[in-house]
C-alpha cells in the first residue's frame, strides 16, 4: 500500500504530491519538530510531525511522541492534530519528570 505525504501549512496537515517539495520541507527540522526536551538522567522526549501516512487512512496519525531513556524508555503515542501533539508532548514531559523524580 502506498503512503501519502503531508506537510504542515498554518499548523494543518496538507497533502503534498510533489516529492521534491515534500523532501525539502521535511528535511528541515524546524518544520517537523513539535517539541524536544532533554531531562535529567539522559531522558529525551521528542514529538514530531511524521509527514507520511498509509494512503487509505481517512484520519491519519501524523504526529508522534517518543520517550528515550529512563523508566519510560520506548513510550510512544500518536496523534491526529498539531494541538493534540503539543498537549501530548507536554503531558509526556510531565510524566517523564514525575517518574524520574520518584526514581531518585
Amino acid at each position: 500500500m502506498a503512503a501519502t505525504r503531508y506537510i504542515l501549512r498554518d499548523g494543518k496537515p496538507v497533502r503534498c504530491d510533489d516529492l521534491v517539495e515534500w523532501s525539502q520541507w521535511i528535511g528541515d527540522v524546524r518544520n517537523f519538530r513539535v517539541g524536544y526536551d532533554e531531562l535529567p538522567g539522559a531522558v529525551r522526549v521528542s514529538t514530531a510531525f511524521l509527514g507520511v501516512a498509509p494512503a487509505a487512512a481517512k484520519s491519519p496519525l501524523l504526529f508522534q511522541t517518543n520517550i528515550f531513556g529512563g523508566q519510560l524508555n520506548g513510550f510512544d503515542l500518536m496523534y491526529h492534530t498539531l494541538e493534540e501533539a503539543r498537549a501530548g508532548h507536554a503531558a509526556a514531559v510531565s510524566r517523564a519528570r514525575e517518574v524520574g523524580e520518584r526514581a531518585q
